[in-house]
């Protein structure tokens, strides 16, 4: 038989666990509400994937005589790219930079306008040996990287006058069709994430 006393005690060591349980479980999903609400706060760019469903990189193609080549995907993770701004936060310039930072393609819009489809700009990109025209850079689909400390012979920068237009995609600019020293370049920035 057990005694009343005894009996309280042990009922209050039953109960008691229950209530523990129910505490461990409210701040065990407590702490999962503030993970899943967290995780897009501290990586945008992860939350943006998911919801939007985009992925960090832009695409070139080049036009030599008249026929565009495929657009060529570079991941940022591999190649770095940047954006020159107008006051009102549209992009009127992009430039191309190889792993170390150094600039191979650049483009700035010289007489922009909000809403303006055809503009001027200036190009500066780079020849050497191997490719020392445009017209060899659109022919091969590439850009010439310069590597100071291994071409055997230095690559030269151009800057030229190019005519610049600009394919909106909502309230962005999705793609840059640059045509200067008879080629054409074309740059897709729809998918960039800029920060």
């Amino acid at each position: 038989m057990i005694r009343l006393p005894e009996f309280k005690i042990c009922m209050n060591y039953f109960l008691k666990i229950p209530f523990d349980m129910k505490k461990f479980f409210k701040s065990a999903k407590r702490m999962l509400s503030i993970i899943i609400l967290a995780l897009p706060i501290t990586s945008c760019s992860l939350f943006h994937s998911f919801f939007v469903g985009y992925s960090d990189y832009y695409s070139t193609c080049f036009c030599y005589k008249g026929q565009w080549s495929n657009w060529q995907k570079n991941y940022l993770s591999h190649a770095k790219i940047s954006s020159h701004t107008a006051p009102n936060g549209d992009i009127i310039g992009v430039s191309l930079k190889d792993d170390g930072g150094n600039v191979y393609f650049k483009f700035r819009i010289t007489d922009y306008e909000p809403g303006k489809k055809s503009c001027m700009g200036i190009v500066e990109y780079y020849v050497n040996d191997t490719y020392p025209t445009a017209e060899a850079l659109a022919r091969a689909n590439q850009f010439v990287k310069p590597n100071y400390r291994y071409d055997a012979t230095p690559s030269v920068k151009r800057t030229t006058k190019a005519t610049i237009k600009i394919v909106n995609n909502r309230r962005k600019p999705d793609t840059f069709n640059i045509w200067y020293d008879h080629i054409g370049v074309g740059i897709s920035v729809a998918n960039i994430y800029w920060r």
